[in-house]
């Protein structure tokens, strides 16, 4: 009996976290829908969307595509915010994309797709 308990308690967990999405570790704070971003490079393997309405704020994609990872690229995103852990510091507000697609300039800057429906 205690096994069957603990069974169904342990699926329950499990199905509990592949509901939270396991690749994306963040409480949510919200959504971000059509929001206007421009790719800023941190360093060599660092990169956040800025809203080009205000600069102060930056997100960190967890799923950015390689393709995208232009600085100066303007793009059109659609996701899930999440709150950044209390006493962690990271470069932005970590951003799970659900869909990304490019806005104005993005010929000049060498990208071929135009947009990515992320899962």
């Amino acid at each position: 009996m205690k096994s069957i308990i603990v069974c169904i308690l342990m699926i329950g967990i499990s199905l509990n976290m592949l509901s939270q999405g396991v690749d994306f570790p963040y409480e949510k704070a919200g959504d971000m829908i059509d929001a206007k971003l421009k790719v800023k490079m941190l360093s060599e393997n660092s990169y956040v969307l800025i809203n080009t309405k205000d600069e102060s704020s930056r997100y960190f994609a967890v799923n950015l595509p390689e393709e995208y990872k232009k600085d100066g690229l303007n793009v059109i995103c659609t996701g899930i915010i999440g709150k950044v852990p209390a006493n962690f510091r990271m470069v932005g507000t970590p951003l799970k994309l659900t869909f990304i697609k490019v806005g104005k300039g993005y010929k000049k800057l060498g990208v071929k797709v135009k947009s990515y429906k992320l899962e």
